[in-house]
């Protein structure tokens, strides 16, 4: 956390503050644990907030200085450089002292948003929630959607009430027919709380697992905060359920009544289904065919490595189908299908002969089985896979990494991990799996790794890269 420049420790901890959504009891709960690297894997966003923040903790420091060191230059500098490496307490203090204005700045934010969107009386909102491939969901039926509809989703990682109320006031307009709504959540209510921003007239459930189990502590918490996107849509809406989830499967009922449900999934009782599934590895796509009922739609091949995108492909087709699409634009629109960032995305070197697999956004115990069975796709070359764990697995944590450990014992070559409280027990897992002590690598930090990659891997290796691990986790 420290530095030898005291500037750079005071960004660093705002950086910290920042990640945690400026939550000040989870931040003081770890900011004395947090490792720092060389370089920082995200950037420090210089927001409004960011900097009416750090400016009253800076002129908290200033004042503290100046009273301490009366006129002299030599303590004034020794107390604004401690100051400075303590940055937390003032960043505390500045959190409490600006809440009620944030918060205030919040509730008419949210307010002015859900007065726009209630005057646009003809668009169609499609609300995704899930602990689990929201986002390879919403991006598949985007372009899906957009062969037809003129369609607005929500960006990148966007999905709280302030984020989305931000965009519904400076992008959506009644040029749109479609707004698709990803829904985030780590507690109980988040998911309700959007809802009634964006009302669903469809509301889809991707899946549910322990995603998030720190702050939602139980699986029974966690399907009734998911399903809250059903019991929180209109009246009249559509359900569009991943009927291929466990969780889901079971618990859909109490919270479906008098609902029209549509299930989707890679199974001929939905309707849609595929067959002669086969993944390329020399061309780096999934290639399939489709058929509704048992009338085949066409041949399909697209730049994606997961099996799981089919169910979503099918989800999407179902949406677009109950929203008026035919096939020939459905079927233009599977086409268009681009790779997703940082979900299982291919990069190909061609001078190395090497295959660099990003999927550092993916950071759920389904995801990472879904990753390492792509991994166990290439046969012919040496498999390295890259991780620092997952957070927020909450007492989940080492059952689940000892899991991922025995799938990667089968399938592996070479195991690099960044150490972490999450990676311990992969590193434990392996060892019980009698997993090669040599072929397991461990550093410290994950920028390490990237620095150091190009002194162990070589031509014809595929390396996956894991998930990223914020240095707000510990």
């Amino acid at each position: 956390m420290f530095s030898i420049n005291p500037f750079s420790s005071s960004f660093f901890q705002l950086y910290i503050l920042q990640l945690d959504e400026y939550d000040i009891f989870r931040y003081l709960g770890k900011i004395l644990k947090v490792k720092r690297g060389n370089k920082q894997i995200k950037p420090l966003v210089w927001t409004n907030k960011a900097k009416i923040i750090y400016s009253l903790s800076l002129l908290q420091i200033l004042l503290l200085s100046f009273l301490i060191a009366n006129f002299n230059l030599l303590v004034f500098s020794i107390v604004l450089f401690f100051g400075l490496q303590l940055f937390f307490i003032p960043l505390t203090l500045s959190i409490i002292v600006f809440y009620p204005a944030d918060y205030i700045s919040k509730k008419i934010i949210i307010s002015r948003a859900k007065a726009k969107i209630s005057n646009l009386k003809d668009l169609k909102i499609i609300a995704i929630a899930g602990s689990y491939g929201k986002t390879t969901f919403k991006e598949i039926l985007f372009t899906i959607l957009s062969e037809k509809y003129r369609v607005l989703k929500t960006p990148e990682s966007i999905n709280t009430p302030l984020g989305i109320s931000r965009l519904i006031l400076s992008t959506l307009s009644d040029d749109y027919d479609i707004f698709i709504v990803e829904m985030g959540e780590y507690y109980k209510g988040d998911i309700k709380k959007l809802c009634k921003i964006t009302i669903p007239d469809i509301s889809v459930v991707t899946g549910i697992n322990e995603a998030h189990f720190e702050r939602l502590k139980a699986l029974d918490t966690t399907v009734s905060t998911i399903f809250e996107v059903v019991e929180n849509s209109k009246e009249n809406a559509s359900i569009v359920l991943n009927i291929a989830d466990k969780l889901v499967r079971e618990n859909y009922k109490k919270y479906t009544d008098n609902k029209e449900i549509i299930f989707y999934g890679d199974d001929i009782k939905t309707g849609l289904f595929t067959t002669d599934i086969k993944f390329n590895t020399d061309n780096l796509t999934l290639d399939f065919r489709l058929y509704e009922d048992k009338s085949f739609i066409d041949s399909f091949s697209i730049p994606l490595l997961a099996k799981y995108v089919i169910d979503d492909i099918i989800g999407a087709v179902q949406i677009a189908l109950k929203l008026g699409i035919s096939w020939p634009f459905i079927k233009q629109g599977i086409r268009k299908i681009k790779s997703i960032p940082h979900r299982l995305e291919p990069k190909f070197d061609k001078s190395k002969n090497t295959i660099y697999i990003d999927d550092t956004y993916n950071a759920n115990p389904q995801g990472v089985k879904e990753a390492i069975e792509v991994l166990a796709n290439f046969k012919n070359r040496r498999k390295i896979y890259i991780t620092p764990g997952m957070a927020e697995t909450g007492k989940a944590n080492r059952k689940i990494h000892l899991e991922i450990a025995e799938y990667l014992s089968k399938v592996a070559d070479l195991v690099v991990l960044v150490d972490t409280s999450s990676s311990r027990f992969i590193n434990e897992g392996l060892r019980k799996n009698n997993f090669p002590d040599d072929k397991i690598k461990i550093y410290n930090h994950q920028q390490d790794v990237y620095d150091d990659l190009n002194h162990w891997t070589k031509s014809g290796d595929v390396v996956l890269f894991q998930n990223i691990w914020p240095e707000n986790y510990v």
